[in-house]
């Protein structure tokens, strides 16, 4: 697939003329008077609009020109979406694995871009937004996903209007806003593995102009995984949550919304199983890795030997968002105030065996506050509209990490405190000429790191005074500083060709910022990183259409990136050494660059009353144009590690009226894919061979989820529920860790079939 020039001006010229033929059998269609509207007239059935903030404004999410998919609250619901891995089963090319760490960090990959890293100095490639307040560190967001009125998934570089680390996409999650009436639900579900679930919400108006919202949820879960001869299951879960949030509008011209978000999760973690040993290798002989695969091998498909605590998560997380918008004339004032404190401990057991040589714990404490002013607004009767604005950031926090590698321990001990400064600007200009607009931004972000760092193994300093010959510090730290910035911009026109159809163009530039090494001890393997830089073109066509009775959305999205100064995590042979010194894997060097073309498509049909089928689909190839060592060894055939080149979602829902006015009948059934892909960046790769390790490598996998509903029951405000998860119990794994030098890899197994029934009340 080649986006070249040729090739982009030609995609163009298609997109807009089948968005002229699109819109000649659309344009009969009645337009909603605002998207919330949209939403109530239809229901949230055939082309009804969702609301999106994409642009930092409310708009109809068929009115931006950026690829995204909006879910709203029942999309979510019926999917049984209750944490943010589950939103890949909804939108196609949003891929989340298990961090090195396990669930309690995750790795989120869009258009084949995602963090390498789970550490303080290390930031995403897609970012988390919780109430517009970033949310740096995944730990605690898994379980996020309760009362909220949209998540929304932003494809491509947002770095104008959202900043750093979002060069392959963002996600939003919005809380309901609490309304004017009293209101709320009630929901409660069980099923297999003693699944015990209960959540609600209730609105309290308190007087004219302030309301309050609490939402609160637990969930529980046994294990699925049992422990070899011990009895006790892991892969267990445990989350208690709750929500606070205040609506105060004193005037008609000021509005406050408060969000207080608290989280707690403790559980066993991620259990990892053996999935194979070296014969003779360090696992084998030291520590009979082999014995307790054979073993493995007799068993069920979820048994394991791990000797992960039963306690190994402990997760707390609170977020407080604070948004004070002002009308001031023909423009308004926001600010977006943020505070995050996150506490967690996690451990991991990466051998996964009955003698435990590879495991680690990772305890953490992160304080963030934020805030970013905004003024907006349009001008010249409606045709400019415009946003600048101003970023603050500032992070700060400790890990202490220990590690058990063969028996020999190793402890690393960082503090780290990241800043960030911001500014931008953006406008959109609705020409003379009819249904085109021109938007232009632009942000400039200037970034310092400051890490100390205090490291041990066996007790002796790590950190040492040179590459060759050096002697341990005294005492055992070293403090090191980084500075970066970059300019990051957006440029796109698109087309309203009539109420129901857009195609656009885009060209952008995203940031991801540079860091510091979070471990090492030789002066090569400290040396910050730089930033990377993604470049952009894409193009697009957003379509509601009608075809005789039948009705549909259509959107697609083709883009090419150029992807530079990519931050890679490897060993090396430090090149101003005499004579040469390997440098550990705790090393990044910005040693590649890339092309990652690809498209997305998504289609929403509506054939019949009361039948609705859902499909995305995307592709995403990324290939190095060179990635070559300090050593000389090349990696340029090397794959990108969490990014599988093909993703399909699916879905089909029946709905009809039962006789008696009994309410509603509603089958779902949805599934999604996504094909293989491997488990490192360059450590996957055999360079004797040219091929993947075959146990790096995490094979493709489909899933399929069947929901039944009663909705109305009696007419009353009451629906129930069954429902079943992975309903065809597809063995897979959803990440994997291989260490040659050890000898042994494992993996992190895929939930296995799960039923359950559910019951929701609204009042």
């Amino acid at each position: 697939m080649n986006l070249g020039r040729r090739t982009v001006c030609g995609s163009m010229s298609v997109l807009i003329t089948a968005a002229a033929l699109v819109g000649s059998s659309a344009a009969a269609q009645p337009a909603a008077t605002s998207p919330q509207a949209g939403l109530e007239a239809e229901g949230e059935t055939a082309l009804a609009d969702i609301v999106v903030t994409a642009r930092r404004r409310e708009e109809r999410a068929q009115d931006v020109p950026v690829a995204i998919t909006a879910l709203s609250a029942k999309a979510l619901e019926r999917a049984n979406v209750t944490r943010v891995e589950d939103i890949s089963r909804l939108a196609p090319g949003f891929v989340v694995q298990p961090g090195p760490l396990g669930n309690g960090a995750l790795f989120i990959t869009l258009r084949s871009q995602r963090q390498s890293q789970a550490a303080l100095t290390f930031d995403p490639a897609v970012g988390v937004y919780f109430a517009e307040v970033p949310v740096v560190r995944t730990q605690g967001a898994n379980g996020s996903l309760y009362d909220l009125s949209s998540v929304q998934v932003l494809r491509g570089p947002q770095g104008t209007l959202f900043g750093r680390n979002t060069t392959g996409g963002a996600l939003l999650l919005s809380p309901t806003t609490p309304g004017d009436v009293l209101e709320g639900y009630a929901k409660g579900a069980i099923g297999d593995y003693a699944t015990r679930q209960v959540e609600g919400a209730v609105t309290l108006p308190v007087a004219e102009g302030l309301s309050i919202r609490v939402a609160g949820r637990h969930s529980e879960r046994d294990g699925y995984i049992e422990v070899l001869n011990s009895g006790r299951r892991v892969a267990d879960e445990n989350i208690d949550a709750f929500r606070i949030s205040a609506r105060a509008e004193p005037t008609d011209d000021l509005a406050n919304l408060l969000v207080v978000d608290y989280l707690a999760e403790k559980d066993s973690g991620t259990a990892f199983k053996l999935i194979d040993v070296v014969p003779g290798s360090v696992a084998d002989t030291r520590f009979g890795a082999l014995a307790t695969l054979n073993t493995l091998r007799n068993r069920d498909y979820y048994t394991t030997a791990t000797t992960v605590r039963p306690d190994g998560n402990d997760i707390k997380s609170w977020i407080v968002s604070n948004i004070t918008t002002a009308d001031v004339g023909p423009m308004t004032l926001k600010n977006i105030a943020g505070y995050r404190r996150l506490r967690s401990r996690v451990s991991t057991d990466y051998g996964a065996t009955i003698v435990p040589f590879l495991g680690s714990e990772e305890n953490l404490r992160v304080t963030q506050i934020s805030d970013e002013v905004q003024v907006l607004g349009n001008a010249f009767d409606g045709s400019l509209d415009y946003i600048a604005g101003a970023f603050f950031f500032d992070e700060s926090g400790s890990a202490y990490q220990i590690t058990n590698t063969a028996g020999t321990i190793a402890i690393n001990d960082i503090d780290v405190i990241n800043r960030s400064y911001s500014g931008f600007a953006q406008l959109t200009w609705r020409t003379p000429l009819e249904g085109l607009s021109l938007t232009a931004g632009g942000r400039q972000t200037w970034d310092r790191r400051d890490m100390t760092t205090r490291s041990t193994r066996l007790g002796i300093c790590r950190i040492v005074t040179a590459d060759v010959g050096g002697v341990p510090l005294n005492p055992c730290e070293k403090t090191i500083n980084a500075k970066f910035d970059a300019f990051t911009y957006n440029l796109s026109a698109d087309w309203k060709v009539n109420e129901d159809v857009l195609a656009y163009i885009a060209h952008r530039k995203g940031y991801r910022s540079g860091g510091i090494p979070n471990a090492g001890g030789l002066p090569s393997e400290l040396v910050p990183f730089r930033p990377e830089i993604v470049k952009d073109i894409e193009l697009g066509m957003k379509a509601n259409w009608t075809l005789g009775s039948a009705k549909g959305r259509t959107n697609i999205a083709l883009y090419k990136n150029n992807y530079t100064d990519i931050q890679r995590l490897f060993g090396f042979t430090a090149p101003t050494s005499t004579p040469g010194v390997f440098v550990s894997l705790n090393s990044v060097l910005n040693a590649a660059d890339a092309t990652i073309k690809g498209f997305e498509i998504e289609q929403d049909l509506w054939l019949l009353e009361g039948l609705q089928l859902s499909i995305g689909y995307a592709f995403s190839d990324a290939r190095y144009n060179r990635f070559v060592l300090p050593s000389g060894q090349d990696y340029t055939k090397s794959d990108f590690a969490g990014a599988p080149r093909h993703t399909v979602t699916g879905m089909i829902r029946y709905t009809a009226a039962l006789p008696s006015a009994a309410g509603e009948l509603a089958l779902q059934l949805s599934g999604s894919y996504r094909s293989e892909t491997v488990n490192a960046d360059v450590s996957s790769f055999n360079l004797a061979t040219g091929k993947n390790l075959p146990t790096s490598v995490i094979p493709g996998y489909g899933t399929v989820d069947a929901r039944i509903e009663w909705n109305d029951v009696w007419g009353k405000n009451l629906s129930l529920a069954a429902f079943g998860r992975n309903i065809t119990n597809e063995q897979y794994i959803t990440a994997s860790v291989d260490i040659r030098a050890l000898g042994t890899a494992s993996a992190v197994l895929g939930t296995p079939r799960t039923f359950g029934i559910e019951a929701r009340y609204d009042f």
